[in-house]
């Protein structure tokens, strides 16, 4: 509860997204006056798109979950999808900040140019609770700047905060800025339209912007340094799917695991988490389009739902390479000598990409920190290029020799539960609710300088904290709010509610997460396993069929063999689109054996096309779709197989579909699909089988 005693003592909040609302939100908590300072005219940070700061594109959708991505006493409703948009999360924020902080803490408006420590301070103070920092700012459509001395400040601008474009393009950009842009300034796909598109970086957002712009450009490329693991946004568990985090951030032992591991050391740790992690994609998975990521290497992720797909569609072409330099190549015309308007990108092993007509460099980020003066930031020990570990400090939250200054959500990885634990840790720091053994001080400045060596070795994982269920406990240790034991056994998911004190809360949320597993694994969402089925089809298989006349028993049955490509047939361009692409096209080359041995040469078409709960099969007649089929459900599943059903009279003949899928990991491994056809002149059952061709 909030301490009156304490109620004058103000603090500077700068940023009002993600990090500044939870800094805000836990310092009134602790009897603090927090003044939010947002350069934008709404809170938000980066999730909200109308303002310059914004970093999402319309249609983005989050790569965790409702289960991860969420407030510890503000869970998503179940009504609300599992993985959010955009919109969604900013309305989320909206919603969070008017249930719980008042307008008149927000200064709007108010972009933040120096912070200053006031001349009274005293590095030798340490006892003290907190010291005077001078905080210096302009108000938008103002010139003159505005000052005043804060008891505490608490930068919450995020990790995220300026794009790095590298040199050979900065250079190139300056001649187009429209045709070279990095990742931050994406917004949509329809500006690419009848183009080729590089995309340069490995990360997240260079897949889903690759998945993305193919919807209008004509040609993608990719090109990424290192190999990672492409994830989609489920992965199997116990027969079913669910959530990639609620899978990846379950325990596997009991908790609470207050030791973090924070480096691979050796080449045994690497391999642990390497077959760890393709033990989720299965034997016959898609993974391969693009290579494996090297085992003596930390293992990178990328969450995608439809990259390697597009790649096996020719939809996006993937190349593994460094980008080295970038030309708009001259063109000579009789006597002049004129540049065109395509660009040229050198990669280090000597080829050129030629032809381009626009660039997206998804290149990272480094912190924007210049607002802090320079004596801070030597004591912080800030290198500006070194974008994996760039600060000195304590669990990413405070140095003990600047009292008073704290950072929330200096953090690369799942964020909200992280950065919420920080800003509970800042809020009891500066009201001096909370203090560390001088001890625990210590250890976390070693772990944290442990972390930036690693930026120096050749690879790096993901993230500096990539053990995210050892370092949510490390933190929630140091704030008092371990788990209960009952929800952080081996099994239980480590989610953000978990790690606050209202035991009815985790209690509901743990029969949310006990109900998803039971659905998924007992029957499973009719939507889901229709998207996760059509996903799996894409990609080439073999194919066996045998036609059985029903009314001819003693005869044997006529078969048909041969291949079959699934591939991405249109992209979806709606803004609000979950998915890049809502059909596929069955193209089928085989033979067909008749009794004399000799063999026929078949081909067909169809159009397999997702409709929410039903999977739709079209017949295709000159290259164009005709008429529906059948339209799949899913109803149950039985034994290792998913499967669908449907019934259709054409003119006087039933025809009765069952459409059977097994999974292995995130591909499918075996399919099969049974007509049984009954009419006046028709009584056969045609029953397929696909195998997938490594």
């Amino acid at each position: 509860e909030p301490n009156n005693n304490q109620s004058m003592v103000e603090v500077a909040v700068i940023g009002a997204g993600v990090s500044g609302l939870l800094a805000a939100r836990h310092l009134l908590r602790c009897g603090l006056r927090p003044s939010i300072f947002e350069q934008s005219q709404a809170l938000g940070g980066a999730w909200n798109s109308r303002s310059a700061s914004s970093k999402m594109w319309e249609g983005l959708t989050l790569n965790l979950s409702k289960y991860t991505c969420c407030f510890s006493d503000f869970p998503w409703q179940d009504y609300e999808e599992d993985f959010a948009s955009q919109r969604d999360m900013q309305e989320y924020l909206e919603r969070y900040a008017s249930t719980f902080i008042e307008k008149e803490y927000f200064k709007f408006g108010c972009t933040v140019t120096k912070v200053k420590k006031n001349h009274a301070f005293s590095n030798t103070a340490k006892e003290k609770i907190c010291s005077q920092y001078k905080v210096e700012w302009v108000e938008e459509g103002k010139s003159n700047s505005q000052y005043k001395e804060f008891d505490a400040v608490v930068v919450a601008s995020g990790f995220f905060s300026a794009p790095v474009v590298p040199d050979y393009l900065k250079l190139l950009a300056g001649d187009d800025g429209n045709k070279i842009i990095h990742s931050s300034l994406y917004t949509s796909s329809e500006k690419y339209a009848n183009q080729t598109v590089a995309i340069i970086g490995g990360s997240f957002s260079a897949h889903e912007i690759a998945a993305n712009v193919q919807q209008h450009a004509k040609k993608v490329i990719n090109v990424f340094p290192r190999t990672p693991y492409i994830f989609p946004r489920y992965l199997p568990y116990d027969g079913g799917f669910l959530p990639l985090d609620v899978v990846l951030y379950s325990r596997s032992c009991d908790g609470p695991q207050t030791t973090e591991i924070i480096s691979f050391d050796t080449e045994e740790k690497c391999s642990k988490w390497h077959n760890k992690l393709r033990s989720f994609l299965g034997n016959c998975n898609k993974q391969s389009v693009i290579g494996y990521p090297d085992m003596k290497d930390p293992p990178l992720i990328s969450i995608s739902d439809d990259y390697l797909n597009l790649v096996i569609s020719g939809r996006i072409d993937p190349i593994k390479g460094k980008v080295v330099g970038a030309e708009f190549p001259t063109v000579e015309n009789e006597n002049e000598i004129n540049y065109s308007e395509h660009i040229s990108l050198e990669l280090e092993d000597g080829n050129f990409l030629t032809e381009i007509d626009s660039v997206i460099a998804c290149t990272g980020y480094h912190n924007q920190l210049d607002i802090l003066d320079k004596d801070i930031l030597d004591i912080l020990q800030f290198e500006k290029e070194d974008t994996f570990s760039p600060l000195i400090q304590c669990c990413d939250t405070f140095h003990p020799d600047l009292p008073g200054l704290a950072f929330v959500g200096m953090y690369k990885g799942p964020y909200v539960g992280v950065t919420e634990l920080q800003a509970r840790l800042v809020a009891g720091l500066i009201s001096g609710k909370l203090k560390l053994p001088t001890a625990a001080i210590d250890e976390a400045l070693k772990i944290s300088e442990r972390i930036r060596q690693q930026s120096r070795l050749r690879t790096t994982p993901r993230f500096p904290h990539f053990d995210y269920i050892g370092h949510m406990d490390t933190l929630a240790n140091l704030v008092n709010l371990t788990p209960p034991e009952r929800f952080a056994s081996k099994g239980c998911m480590v989610s953000p509610v978990f790690y606050q004190t209202n035991e009815e809360m985790m209690e509901n949320c743990n029969l949310r997460l006990g109900k998803l597993k039971d659905v998924t694994v007992n029957g499973g969402s009719n939507k889901l396993i229709t998207r996760l089925s059509m996903n799996a089809l894409i990609g080439k298989w073999s194919f066996e069929r045998t036609i059985t006349e029903m009314s001819s028993p003693g005869e044997p049955p006529q078969k048909v063999s041969g291949e079959v490509v699934f591939s991405v047939l249109n992209s979806n361009s709606s803004p609000s689109a979950r998915s890049s692409f809502d059909s596929i096209r069955y193209r089928e080359d085989g033979f067909f054996e008749l009794p004399t041995g000799k063999k026929l040469q078949v081909f067909r078409e169809y159009d397999y096309v997702y409709k929410g709960d039903a999977l739709e099969i079209y017949f295709v007649e000159g290259g164009e779709r005709a008429h529906m089929f059948l339209s799949l459900k899913f109803d149950k599943k039985e034994n290792e197989y998913w499967v669908a059903k449907s019934d259709h009279l054409c003119i006087n003949d039933l025809y009765l579909g069952t459409f059977k899928i097994a999974f292995d990991g995130v591909a499918a491994r075996d399919i099969s699909m049974t007509y049984r056809v009954k009419g006046p002149a028709k009584n056969y059952e045609s029953i397929t089988h696909l195998y997938p061709i490594k």
